[in-house]
């Protein structure tokens, strides 16, 4: 016969996983040639210009609400398997503010992402700075680039 903790960890365990694939999920994709839907189909100003500069740049991550609704209810369930009586609904009202925190800050960190800041001396002098995970391209110092600028400001470098 299985002990209510067993019972309780073989449904925690995987919603655990879930929160975590779908945090994963949410994080979006800031390559160059990754577009909105909005931006389908809308015009965008093309600049041409040089790379001058890359350096490494870290994207935050979401700051979203599945992985601290998933933490609330498995440290809200967590915490109910601790004492009893009033202690029991202490300890999980306890461990479901305790478990948004860690479902937000872990949904934070695994949505984070490795990116690049590029800099462009653009062929009518300006020079632009964009920050954008590569993707699929690469990109080097002394390379021929597009910038694209969408009407909503978003910008992008793509090879040349």
């Amino acid at each position: 016969m299985k002990t209510t903790t067993q019972r309780l960890a073989g449904a925690v365990l995987p919603a655990v996983a879930i929160a975590s694939l779908l945090a994963a999920g949410c994080a979006s994709d800031f390559s160059g040639s990754s577009y909105s839907q909005s931006s389908a189909r809308t015009q965008q100003v093309v600049y041409y210009g040089e790379i001058t500069h890359i350096e490494g740049a870290t994207i935050e991550g979401n700051d979203g609400v599945v992985g601290g609704i998933a933490g609330a209810v498995v440290g809200g369930l967590l915490g109910n398997t601790i004492g009893g009586g009033s202690g029991r609904s202490l300890a999980a009202g306890v461990g479901a503010v305790a478990g948004a925190a860690a479902g937000a800050a872990v949904e934070k960190g695994t949505t984070k992402q490795n990116g690049l800041a590029i800099e462009v001396k653009l062929d009518n002098g300006n020079v632009m700075s964009v920050t954008q995970t590569a993707g699929s391209d690469s990109f080097a110092v002394g390379q021929r680039v597009r910038v694209l600028v969408g009407a909503d400001g978003t910008t992008r470098v793509r090879p040349f």
